[in-house]
């Protein structure tokens, strides 16, 4: 009987550094050891965005092997597995490798980055393997996935004792296809192309992401996301969004009140700024407790969870992505503002006089929401006053209206989040505001003067982790 291959990928730098050898070394080794049905190929990123490397050698790999099945485990972070999988799946020449080259990609990850948001997907509070409990050890709840994934691979050996069930999750992979914007010496490729497996994002998520970075050194926690988000709560974006049909040619909108998702028409599908937040999730969430879109676990990853707050009544088909935006001028006390002014609503949101309302926006309906993603992602609730009447009679009433306006959940105004089902989109920053073109692909970076997403319906059943 031929040995099953198993790759390991470790990154020595992610989050604490030394985290993932330490691992590997007093917990990982010891356990693979003792499978007498594998071989293990070690590999270990040399420095930033040396994951793709990797990928690519287990691409080259696969491709002599009778079996084309890639395990691997992945110690790391978010960006450890994004990097892992671009390697696998893209060509250099940035098109896909073909799926027939690649039967299934199974994945356990190990939790060593610094948010984990694909692990605290897996394994959200309630569930088990999210914390250690009494009698095991210290990092006993991080190495859940990688037992998911041995137990598996059990089956292949006839003297395997039984082990639990395991569940394995598909990974919705996006294909983001971005035109850079040039830099100063106006040279440097045109154009990228990612694959995403967690999150792209423009507007305040990719402002944060941005930010955090020149706080890494410093606060190596989640804490610098938080500080980041401070500095950019008053910030609004202009651009268009251009929602796209998923395969069964559908996009729909969540209704709070209602609590469904109902078909939006395609006069509809296309979104005029500003934006505050604007993010496309495959995960509910990016932290163990911040849940910005709470109906993005597939039903595959529903199952085993515990009922209550972690449960999810409209589960996300693999081949669909939730779009999550947040437009202030939904609001009618900020409309009301820009109504006061003389230039066009979407000139006025992001120009220095609407700064004081920005400010205003950001203690008030921010804050809720921010209260209220940290709360189950209870957020995607919240409605707008129906009046549009606020009430205030000169202009400083209608900034401070804009603090104290309430917000009901699932009342019958307009929702405050928007929240989108499709196949994917295409933003098109406006060409005199910088910080729209700021994208986040996974935690990389970029600036681009238009960004295409959409998902890679043939790899939709192709590639999943273990939980």
């Amino acid at each position: 009987m031929s040995k099953i291959q198993l790759h390991v990928v470790l990154n020595p730098a992610s989050g604490v550094p030394g985290l993932s050898r330490k691992l590997f070394e007093s917990e990982i080794a010891p356990l693979l050891a003792q499978q007498s049905h594998i071989t293990v190929v070690k590999h270990e990123t040399r420095s930033e965005g040396d994951g793709v490397r990797i990928g690519r050698e287990v691409q080259d790999s696969i491709a002599q092997s009778i079996l084309p099945t890639v395990y691997a485990v992945l110690l790391g972070g978010d960006g450890t597995t994004h990097e892992f999988l671009n390697g696998l799946i893209l060509k250099e020449d940035d098109s896909e490798s073909n799926t027939a080259s690649l039967a299934d990609v199974q994945l356990a990850v190990v939790p060593t980055g610094t948010a984990n948001a694909l692990y605290a997907g897996l394994y959200p509070p309630g569930s088990e393997g999210n914390q250690s409990k009494d009698g095991q050890g210290e990092h006993e709840w991080r190495l859940r996935s990688v037992h998911a994934l041995l137990g598996t691979l059990k089956a292949f050996d006839v003297h395997a004792a039984t082990t639990p069930p395991s569940t394995l999750v598909p990974l919705t992979l996006t294909r983001v296809s971005a035109a850079l914007v040039p830099n100063r010496e106006g040279s440097g490729s045109s154009h990228k192309t990612m694959l995403a497996h967690i999150i792209t994002s423009h507007a305040l998520h990719a402002a944060i992401l941005h930010d955090s970075e020149a706080l890494r050194a410093e606060y190596p926690g989640i804490e610098r996301f938080k500080m980041a988000a401070q500095k950019n709560s008053t910030v609004w974006v202009s651009g268009k969004l251009v929602l796209k049909p998923s395969v069964d040619d559908n996009i729909s909108v969540y209704d709070p009140n209602s609590d469904r998702f109902v078909t939006l028409p395609e006069s509809k599908a296309t979104l005029e700024g500003p934006f505050m937040y604007l993010a496309t999730l495959t995960t509910d969430r990016l932290e163990p407790t911040f849940v910005p879109g709470p109906f993005s676990t597939t039903a595959a990853l529903s199952h085993g969870i515990p009922s209550g707050e972690t449960s999810n009544p409209h589960p996300r088909p693999p081949s669909s992505l939730d779009v999550v935006a947040i437009r202030p001028l939904r609001s009618p006390a900020v409309s009301a503002s820009a109504a006061s002014s003389n230039t066009s609503p979407s000139s006025w949101a992001t120009s220095d006089e609407a700064q004081n309302v920005r400010l205003q926006f950001a203690m008030g309906a921010l804050t809720k929401l921010t209260q209220l993603i940290y709360d189950s992602g209870k957020h995607v609730y919240l409605t707008y006053p129906s009046s549009s009447s606020t009430g205030a009679s000169s202009e400083a009433d209608i900034k401070t209206a804009v603090q104290d306006e309430a917000l009901e959940e699932r009342g019958s105004g307009p929702a405050v989040v928007e929240y989108f089902r499709c196949g994917g989109y295409k933003w098109e920053p406006a060409t005199d505001d910088a910080q729209a073109k700021l994208t986040c692909i996974d935690g990389t970076i970029l600036r681009a003067n238009k960004t295409d997403v959409e998902v890679l319906h043939e790899w939709a059943d192709k590639v999943g982790v273990w939980r």
